[in-house]
């Protein structure tokens, strides 16, 4: 299989995940940040441009990897933990921009004045590897004949097990401090079935549409 084609097939794939999941993300983030549910429905896609930029580096990075580790046989810990490092990188700041301007309709120039930059690369670092360490066990464990459900699964999984580092990363991309917030285990869950949701349905289009373009 040709590395082009490859990358054609995470950029379309990243598109269509984007286009058909955010309006879920959305309601994550605002019970996450218990905002209240005008925001969503005055514009359900506010800020979907910074995830539309972001979309097409991260998802060629994160299907890209994850197709080489699983044909090449890495370790899931080594490949979990390097492509969770880069990762981090490419997609904390799209994040920050995307919260920003989802709960406050922040200018780019804003989106990052106070921004609580190591509880919060920390958090998203922690999030990455538990919720790619998943995808990956998930993937490497069934045929390229069942990637939805593979992507689905892995998705699902990850999420269940990485939503209270999501909210906690979230606390850290809307509110200007570096303290820990007091949350229950219920509170840390809050908008854990809508993540679910997105994450059962982006990972599993993903990663059926990366392996339906040869």
């Amino acid at each position: 299989m040709s590395h082009n084609p490859k990358l054609h097939a995470a950029a379309v794939s990243g598109i269509v995940e984007v286009s058909t999941t955010y309006p879920i993300d959305f309601l994550k983030v605002i019970r996450q940040s218990s905002k209240p549910m005008s925001l969503f429905w005055s514009n359900p896609y506010r800020g979907v441009s910074a995830r539309f930029m972001g979309v097409v580096p991260t998802r060629m990075l994160f299907w890209n990897s994850i197709y080489y580790c699983k044909h090449n046989e890495l370790s899931l810990t080594q490949t979990s933990l390097l492509l969770s490092s880069l990762l981090t990188l490419v997609d904390y700041p799209i994040e920050q921009v995307s919260v920003r301007k989802m709960l406050y309709k922040a200018p780019l120039r804003e989106c990052f004045k106070k921004a609580t930059l190591v509880p919060g690369l920390s958090a998203t670092l922690l999030r990455n590897f538990g919720f790619i360490y998943t995808m990956n066990y998930s993937i490497t464990r069934q045929s390229d004949k069942h990637a939805f459900t593979a992507g689905a699964m892995g998705g699902l999984f990850g999420a269940l097990l990485t939503h209270p580092l999501d909210t906690l990363k979230t606390h850290y991309h809307y509110q200007d401090t570096h303290k820990l917030p007091t949350h229950t285990l219920k509170q840390y869950y809050r908008g854990c079935a809508h993540r679910c949701i997105r994450c059962l349905t982006a990972m599993g289009i993903g990663w059926y549409v990366f392996n339906l373009i040869e």
